[in-house]
């Protein structure tokens, strides 16, 4: 119980921690242009956010991947709560 507990608590202070960056990177689009590699953790939103900075706006996605990288179960006393870590990347064009 007391793993569980504290289990619990890691996981509580992980939703009040700091945001994670997502990190952008250039990379040449097959046409020759430059596009961006946008990754990020925590859900396809942050990504999303992400490629709107970078373009300053509209941007088209060439391509995305997204998995989950792993599940914790955490006992509790009428149930188990299954918390998924989840990686994406988008390559995106941005649209000017």
């Amino acid at each position: 119980m007391k793993i569980a507990i504290s289990i619990l608590v890691l996981l509580i202070a992980g939703c009040t921690a700091p945001p994670v960056r997502s990190r952008v990177e250039p990379v040449a689009l097959p046409d020759g242009t430059q596009g961006f590699a946008v990754h990020c953790h925590r859900g396809i939103a942050r990504c999303m956010n992400a490629a709107a900075e970078v373009c300053a706006g509209p941007y088209h996605v060439l391509d995305s991947e997204g998995r989950t990288s792993g599940t914790v179960a955490v006992p509790m006393a009428n149930g188990v709560i299954a918390v998924n870590a989840s990686r994406h990347t988008l390559i995106v064009e941005c649209a000017h």
